[in-house]
């Protein structure tokens, strides 16, 4: 199956060189991986991606899986 991104930004990494208001037609795989790495820079067309269970640790940069996510566990 094809996921539609849109690219909001522009985006440069291994994965790819990514100009703002290109439209990407990717696997879903290659898809998940661009949005895990980078969510503020695609959003998948027509869908706004649901970030409700992604908090950011704004000092180190990381984005790490909300506690919602893992039942509130302790890793």
């Amino acid at each position: 199956m094809t996921t539609v991104l849109h690219v909001l930004s522009r985006y440069r990494s291994a994965l790819g060189d990514f100009e703002k208001g290109q439209e990407l037609h990717l696997d879903e795989d290659s898809a998940a991986l661009l949005l895990r790495d980078s969510p503020g820079s695609f959003e998948i067309k027509g869908n706004k991606p649901d970030l409700s269970a992604i908090s950011t640790e704004t000092e180190t940069g990381i984005v790490a899986p909300d506690r919602r996510a893992r039942r509130g566990k302790v890793r």
